[in-house]
């Protein structure tokens, strides 16, 4: 079947018969139209191609392009372009006053903005929205015309119209100038005529006589010509249909043989219009593309070639890819093998080879590279053996053939050593001992060596224990037992040298019970925003002054509910707010009150200790806060606060709450958290601590300083430690904290001045435990245990 459509032109035709193979085009006006013919056969598949009509104004006619110049409002009416130079500055997509399209495009390249003359305006000159409004500036300007016939002649009538007095406009073309009095000008404009276009170009330069130049508008008319000769449509020749078979899957279309009869190819385009999903086209725009990636199936690519004049020309080629005609086999010359002299022959083993659409017929045997010394006994079956080798590295290929002719290839390479190698040594570190919740150990075989060689493999394995572990880095030096649990584990290390030699070495890792804990109630006082981390319960008190449904820090459930009575509002003290007493986002916002107020914590053990710590801070000036549990109170100056804080130890609850009380000294009162720390009877964990001590620090020396020159206090301490160092040096001084595994774990540097040194050190971040600090002076190092509850 047949089918014609209008695909450019500039109207729409009237198209008779347009399924039929002949069709008729008509109300046509001047101007170019393209016309494509579909056809489809019995089979539904299809080809495209097209035809160019060309219909030229009569002879000895003209032409006119009708510009308004405005600002979006008060457009002209039929057969003008209005151009709205406030948007842009270039004008295209233009037509005839005809409706014809005309491809030609003003620019200016300058425009101040554009005045409104008023409704009514009485020009006569022009229509009256055109001389409505006005583009003007105060420098000179250029108006260019583009897209004209060189061979053709031009008249440009100019309009220059502004409300007011005492402004002149001068447009020049060439050497041609004509002033206009721009000021209240109804009727009169620059009017130039017999004009040649410069390379398509027609330029206006318009200047200024006073203080501004004005452009309303113009028209431009086309002096007609003989009628010129139809552009004839280029023909498009996308080459023979092509046919491959997989595995090749690529082609090279071939346009080069497209012309033009009455012109050249300006450019080329490759489409796909019909076959599989998988190609693609190496360039689309080029006469000789390479369609790659093809699967099986018939391809049909169109070639769309375009001439100097804009005429189409269409024409299509079918690609067939047929299916590879036989799988090829699958070569599998066995694993790579390793032999140490006097061993010196191996069997090959070609056995796992496959072919997945028949068999395997013949096998063949070679070696590719490797000493010369060696011997096949039958190279043409699946299993031969190689001897008389020496030492080196050979590298055996193996090719198959299947039933159908396909051949495969596969390598294995035979690794034959010197005698006489020396064993590793194998090293799995210390045996360790960690407590519960922790349950991840580092396994440390960096120790291991080779005397005569080097390691070349590490394998770690649990050989007795609990089956709870989980190794990871089993093949690195360095591994990590995770998920363990109480017990005795022992993990062994294999590990191999350069010349396949092997070594064990075992470690123990015993895990014990968890050592009597504290639990952290952490609270956050904001107002939605800004949150603190996971540790923490953000109690939103603009919206509920009950908190309720409380975690500890270690994310099990607390049976504490908070309750304020009074926030009159939050403030936010702004992000980077360089608090340390807290997290950031604690110190950020807080809660205040120009009353007194009271925050009841219940739920708690009265058989049990409890430590409530309190932070208050606002960025601001003149307020201070008192904070009271029970008979106890602890004011701090609330203004800019960084890194004092309301403690409150040893409290035990009435009737299991403990009521906090919160007072202004001057205007406000601030809170914007608090830790809470169940600690049970202090006996318990005093002994708990001592407990750890002793198992910590077994197998280690402590250095005792001398008496009076390292002093900290207290020890036991929780997050704040005071360190005192009283000797006769000056400089810098090191301060490092060594866990019980002997690893350093925080540095600090301070610079010493003559006399005694104290200082407050923050060590929230250190985990409870046992820790040696060590304090380093140039010519004096002191160490001290301490311990963190």
């Amino acid at each position: 079947r047949y089918q014609w459509t209008q695909v450019a032109g500039p109207s729409a035709s009237a198209l008779a018969n347009a399924a039929t193979v002949t069709a008729t085009a008509s109300n046509l006006v001047a101007g170019i139209y393209d016309f494509e013919l579909q056809v489809t056969d019995n089979s539904g598949a299809t080809a495209k191609d097209a035809v160019r009509i060309s219909v030229n104004p009569a002879a000895g006619t003209t032409r006119q392009l009708k510009v308004n110049v405005y600002s979006g409002s008060y457009p002209a009416g039929t057969g003008w372009n209005n151009w709205n130079v406030q948007s842009n500055l270039t004008l295209s997509n233009t037509k005839f006053a005809d409706g014809s399209s005309s491809g030609i495009t003003a620019s200016l390249n300058i425009s101040n903005a554009v005045a409104d003359n008023g409704n009514g305006y009485p020009v006569t000159m022009c229509p009256v929205e055109v001389g409505r409004t006005t583009s003007y500036s105060t420098v000179a300007r250029y108006l260019t015309v583009s897209g004209l016939d060189n061979s053709k002649k031009y008249e440009l009538e100019i309009y220059s119209s502004r409300a007011g007095t005492g402004n002149t406009t001068r447009f020049s073309i060439g050497s041609t100038n004509i002033n206009v009095v721009s000021s209240s000008n109804y009727g009169n404009k620059a009017l130039f005529t017999n004009l040649t276009p410069g390379s398509g170009q027609i330029r206006v330069t318009i200047e200024r006589l006073n203080t501004y130049n004005y452009i309303n508008g113009f028209i431009l008319t086309e002096i007609g010509t003989e009628a010129e000769t139809p552009d004839a449509n280029p023909r498009a020749a996308a080459g023979q249909d092509l046919q491959i078979q997989l595995p090749a899957n690529s082609v090279q279309l071939n346009g080069a043989g497209s012309s033009d009869p009455d012109g050249s190819i300006a450019s080329f385009k490759w489409t796909k219009i019909s076959g599989p999903t998988q190609f693609t086209i190496s360039n689309t725009t080029i006469a000789n593309p390479v369609a790659s990636g093809l699967v099986a199936g018939i391809y049909m690519f169109e070639l769309s070639v375009t001439d100097n004049k804009g005429a189409i020309g269409r024409d299509t080629v079918n690609v067939t890819v047929n299916p590879a005609s036989n799988q090829l086999p699958v070569a599998n010359a066995g694993t790579d093998i390793v032999k140490t002299l006097p061993d010196n022959s191996v069997q090959l083993n070609g056995g796992a080879s496959t072919d997945a659409d028949g068999s395997i017929v013949s096998y063949q045997w070679s070696k590719l590279s490797g000493p010369s010394s060696f011997v096949i006994n039958n190279a043409g079956i699946v299993n031969p053996v190689i001897s008389n080798l020496s030492a080196g590295i050979y590298t055996i290929e193996l090719t198959v053939t299947d039933d159908k002719g396909g051949t495969a290839k596969a390598t294995v390479t035979i690794t034959v050593n010197a005698a006489a190698n020396q064993l590793p040594i194998a090293n799995a570190g210390a045996n360790q001992s960690i407590n519960l919740p922790s349950n991840t150990a580092t396994l440390n075989g960096s120790a291991s060596s080779d005397p005569d060689g080097s390691i070349a493999g590490y394998q770690w394995r649990q050989v007795s224990g609990p089956a709870t572990a989980v190794l990871n880095n089993a093949t690195s030096a360095i591994a990590s037992a995770a998920n363990m649990i109480e017990g005795l584990y022992t993990f062994e290390l294999l590990v191999r040298d350069n010349n396949n030699g092997e070594a064990k070495a075992t470690v123990n890792i015993t895990v014990n019970a968890p050592l009597l804990s504290e639990k952290l109630l952490k609270v956050n006082v904001y107002g939605g925003a800004y949150p603190a981390g996971s540790e923490w319960n953000n109690w939103n008190v603009q919206s509920n002054l009950t908190l309720s449904n409380t975690k500890y820090a270690d994310g099990t459930p607390s049976p504490v509910t908070v309750t304020m009575n009074v926030s009159n509002a939050i403030a936010d003290n702004g992000n980077n707010y360089p608090v340390t007493m807290c997290p950031a986002e604690v110190g950020r916002t807080t809660s205040y009150s120009t009353v007194a107020r009271y925050v009841v914590l219940s739920g708690l053990d009265n058989t049990k200790r409890y430590q409530l710590e309190v932070y208050g801070s606002r960025n601001g000036t003149g307020n201070s806060t008192k904070f009271t549990v029970g008979s106890s109170s602890v004011t701090i100056g609330t203004d800019r606060n960084y890194a004092n804080k309301a403690v409150f130890t040893n409290i035990t609850p009435s009737s299991g709450q403990i009521r906090l009380i919160v007072e202004r000294l001057n205007t406000y009162n601030y809170i914007n958290g608090f830790v809470l720390t169940e600690t049970g009877s202090e006996e318990a964990l005093m002994a708990a601590r001592s407990t750890q001590a002793q198992t910590a620090t077994t197998g280690m020396t402590e250095k005792k300083s001398s008496k009076g020159e390292l002093g900290t206090y207290p020890n036991p301490f929780r997050d704040n430690l005071d360190l005192q160092v009283s000797n006769d040096k000056t400089g810098v001084m090191k301060v490092t904290f060594i866990n019980q595994n002997g690893k350093p774990v925080k540095y600090l540097q301070f610079v010493k001045e003559q006399g005694t040194f104290r200082k407050a050190i923050s060590l929230e971040d250190l985990q409870p435990g046992v820790y040696f600090l060590q304090v380093q002076m140039q010519g004096w190092s002191k160490s001290e245990k301490v311990v963190k509850m």
